[in-house]
């Protein structure tokens, strides 16, 4: 398997936050492994629109973001950065 990673940026009022949604794609015989990839997937493959708004919440490290499809995504912080007041 290989990895293709995606980073997005929300910025809220306070905060902005770079986040990591990542979805497991298999190399070689693509019936090879099938169940594994989704098992790993179910909670990845979000759909989001750049520029768009968005829903989201902190919960420790996690960063849960309701996408287009209005599934909720739990999603890895991967920078979190308090925005300066101007």
């Amino acid at each position: 398997m290989a990895i293709q990673e995606t980073e997005l940026l929300i910025v809220g009022v306070e905060y902005e936050y770079v986040i990591n949604d990542f979805v497991l794609k298999s190399v070689g015989n693509p019936l090879h492994g099938s169940l594994t990839r989704a098992m790993a997937n179910r909670g990845h493959g979000c759909r989001f629109i750049v520029g768009d708004f968005a829903l989201y919440y902190q919960e420790g490290a996690k960063l849960h973001v309701l996408d287009e499809d209005g599934k909720e995504c739990k999603l890895d912080i991967v920078r979190q950065q308090r925005i300066k007041p101007r």
